[in-house]
């Protein structure tokens, strides 16, 4: 019975080292940024930029099984509706959230959510505030003059607004909310 134990626990090991080798690690460089395990929720960008999201149900070297996963939400009640897995490889990935971008189901189609997510200084990053403080301070600039009859083009009062407005521009063109697959950031199947 004591030659026994030991050969059972031995085996026991091998059995769950054996389980946990289906994951697979996305990196920038040689930092790992996220593991996935078979049953991990994972949200990405297809080469078609449209947008999937659901748990894994299976992993290969080089490619990974989708189940699409919906929440949806009633007055009274929350369903939960699964769709058939579907199998992708790491070169099919065009692009991945970046962490607190939460991706939701929409009109459709799976996308952005601009109002859920967890993501620091969002309305500053992306030069939301900047236009709309911007093409504010022109209307109220606008408006006012022409009201007192004082209004004037050749001030600075407008291009200000418009100097702050272009930088909200700017700031929404350069900022992104997702990682592009390539040589900086990548997939490694173990």
């Amino acid at each position: 019975m004591k030659k026994l134990l030991p050969v059972f626990i031995l085996a026991l090991f091998s059995y769950t080292v054996h389980a946990q080798t289906e994951f697979f690690v996305f990196k920038k460089h040689q930092k790992t940024i996220n593991t996935y395990y078979k049953g991990s929720y994972i949200a990405f960008q297809n080469q078609d930029k449209q947008w999937m999201a659901g748990f894994i149900t299976k992993i290969h070297k080089d490619s990974f099984w989708v189940r699409p996963t919906i929440v949806v939400y009633g007055m009274m009640h929350i369903d939960t509706l699964h769709f058939p897995s579907q199998v992708y490889t790491f070169s099919d990935v065009y692009a991945m959230p970046k962490t607190g971008v939460q991706i939701d189901y929409t009109d459709g189609s799976f996308q952005i959510s601009k109002t859920g997510g967890h993501q620091h200084w969002y309305w500053i990053k992306s030069g939301w505030i900047f236009r709309v403080i911007g093409a504010g301070y022109a209307f109220v600039y606008t408006v006012n003059g022409l009201i007192q009859n004082d209004f004037t083009t050749a001030g600075s009062q407008l291009g200000i607004a418009a100097g702050i407005f272009a930088v909200g521009v700017v700031l929404k063109y350069t900022y992104k909310v997702t990682w592009r697959i390539g040589k900086k950031y990548h997939f490694e199947g173990l």
